[in-house]
């Protein structure tokens, strides 16, 4: 993604491959997480392009701030432009099992795992559900709700 041009062919092999599967939920990344500026601005394309899809962007990046003054962050800066479309989910992670689930500015509510307060976050269901979501689309459309997960 050096160039304008790759950063365009990229975008719209995300926005095809999300189109063709049919997804109306996308979580961005199982494992991993936005590494640069550049990639953060990709998916806030692909996002821009895919309103009908809902997406939801776990992250640990608001624990480092990599721009020149704490304060302004550039990877921060783009996740919270995601985190204002309409069909897009940004949950802070927090670093330990156990931990509170974040609380980031800017950001929707975030996820744990391993906290089993159920007055401070929702229960996962997936994996009494062998793994999966299910009907369950809290980590999408519910974004002031704390979400903890099963240790994993």
């Amino acid at each position: 993604m050096r160039t304008d041009e790759g950063f365009a062919q990229w975008v719209s092999t995300i926005v095809d491959a999300i189109q063709k599967l049919g997804c109306t939920y996308f979580r961005v990344h199982d494992s991993g997480d936005m590494f640069n500026p550049r990639y953060a601005q990709a998916w806030l394309e692909v996002c821009r392009q895919l309103l009908e899809v809902r997406f939801w962007i776990s992250t640990r990046t608001w624990q480092q701030p990599s721009g020149a003054l704490p304060i302004f962050d550039p990877i921060m800066a783009t996740m919270r432009e995601l985190a204002k479309l309409p069909n897009v989910t940004v949950r802070p992670s927090a670093l330990n099992f156990g931990d509170h689930a974040p609380i980031v500015a800017g950001l929707h509510s975030g996820s744990t795992a391993a906290m089993t307060d159920v007055f401070r976050a929702a229960q996962c269901p997936a994996y009494r559900q062998g793994g999966y979501c299910g009907a369950c689309r809290t980590c999408w459309d519910d974004k002031d709700i704390p979400v903890s997960y099963s240790r994993h």
